[in-house]
């Protein structure tokens, strides 16, 4: 039978209609996030799957790293996990004809390109780890804030017409952690580096001045068992705010 959480849902929507109200003047919070456990792995191969994905949190909304004001473009962003891996997948818009691609080497400035990067802090843990991609699948990885740490993990890209998309994988195993409890909270942050005509950074935590400051990274909650929210569209473009999103139920026996 279907079961849902009804207290999660009616704070998800009571976030967004905070969110709604005014977006530019609303003091900055750290976010919160449920990350939900997937039944079933994603296919890492670039193309997000709504099929593959229906069950997992799709949080934002992502700030200017300048000046910490709501980006008029938001992408949109996809979390979960398994009893292997810790997920995400990503679909950013991009300005001119193709993203901004130059690294091609593991470990080159991949951050000086179109890149999506992840920040993880496992719960007790002084120590937090660094993944980015670009738009061509090149990775580089650091721990706090050296880049000759590197581990395993999986990422792969697509490029469509006017946005990118990226689907990561990234083993707890790669940075000494096994499967998180159920409700333990980790920090984390992921941030879009945009690039063309006008390049920006974007970051979910609102963060300004340098990404590497965990104590202002968001909180991730694991759940084995919890609805998922999604927020598939947002548009600060013409000045009215207007998000779409959806809730998912889980299903028990």
């Amino acid at each position: 039978m279907n079961h849902v959480n009804q207290a999660a849902l009616a704070a998800v929507f009571c976030t967004l209609l905070l969110l709604a109200a005014d977006l530019s003047i609303a003091a900055p919070q750290l976010p919160l996030v449920t990350i939900p456990k997937l039944s079933t792995a994603p296919a890492i191969d670039g193309t997000i799957s709504e099929a593959e994905w229906s069950a997992a949190a799709g949080p934002g909304l992502f700030r200017s790293m300048a000046d910490g004001m709501i980006l008029s473009q938001q992408p949109r962003l996809l979390l979960g996990y398994d009893d292997a891996n810790f997920y995400l997948a990503a679909r950013l818009p991009f300005t001119g004809d193709k993203p901004f691609i130059s690294a091609t080497r593991h470990d080159d400035a991949v951050y000086l390109d179109d890149a999506l990067e992840v920040f993880l802090q496992p719960a007790g843990s002084d120590t937090y780890y660094q993944f980015v991609v670009n738009a061509a699948a090149v990775k580089w990885d650091g721990k706090d804030q050296s880049s000759s740490w590197n581990a395993p993990w999986d990422a792969s890209a697509h490029i469509g017409q006017s946005f990118w998309t990226v689907e990561i994988a990234i083993p707890f195993s790669a940075i000494g952690q096994k499967t998180p409890s159920e409700g333990v909270e980790w920090r984390l942050n992921i941030a879009w580096d945009a690039q063309g005509p006008h390049p920006f950074m974007g970051t979910w935590s609102p963060i300004t001045g340098s990404l590497h400051q965990p104590d202002k990274f968001a909180t991730g909650i694991f759940r084995a068992t919890a609805p998922a929210f999604q927020i598939l569209h947002a548009d600060l473009v013409t000045g009215r705010t207007e998000i779409t999103g959806r809730a998912m139920t889980y299903t028990t026996p």
